[in-house]
Formats: structure tokens, sequence, C-alpha cells
């Protein structure tokens, strides 16, 4: 609502930071803005975060979305919301995946 209004142009990142007057706060250490490399390029647990998006945005119909907000912290499934920002383009937040965490090098 705030970018396609005007009163917000930041990025996730800054919102988080700086939380506009009025609306809800996320707290910065739920967000992440990426994966690491060894993740993003890794033959396994990269591709899992290769999620749908329409083609309007991808041509392929998916990209890659290491940006995550930590939804909570319970036990072993800590729940994850991996999303791509789109939002200087189409103006939308694409949410790619809700769920458990998603495998990476400290799943057992």
């Amino acid at each position: 609502r705030l970018r396609s209004t005007g009163e917000f142009n930041g990025a996730i990142s800054d919102y988080v930071s700086a939380c506009p007057p009025g609306c809800s706060p996320i707290p910065p250490s739920s967000h992440a803005p990426g994966e690491t490399s060894q993740t993003e390029n890794h033959s396994k647990y990269g591709p899992l975060r290769v999620l749908p998006v329409p083609l309007s945005v991808n041509s392929s119909g998916r990209l890659f979305m290491g940006e995550h907000l930590r939804i909570a912290k319970y036990g072993l499934i800590s729940p994850r919301m991996h999303i791509y920002n789109d939002a200087t383009k189409s103006g939308k937040i694409y949410i790619g995946y809700i769920g458990p965490h998603l495998e990476n090098f400290r799943s057992s």
C-alpha cells in the first residue's frame, strides 16, 4: 500500500530499519536480505529456493528467492517466508514459500 501511494519508496530492509509511522514493524532480527553464496550456489540447497513467479516477472516462471523473513522459532521447524521484492517494477512483493525452514548446511 505504501509503495502504491508513493508514501514509501525504500526496500524491505529500509522498512525494517525505519518502519513508517502507523505501520506494523518487522523486527530487524526477523529479516534476512539474502542467503549466503554457499547456500545459493549449492547443488542441493540453492534449487530449493528457486521458487515460482509470474511469467511477466521472469520468463522461466521461477526465481531464486534468498530474501526471507523468519516468522517464528519453534523447535526445529522455524518457519520462513521467502520473498522476491519486485516493488520497483510491478509494485508487488511475491511470496514464493511459507513453511518450515528449508534445508541448509545445518539441517540434520
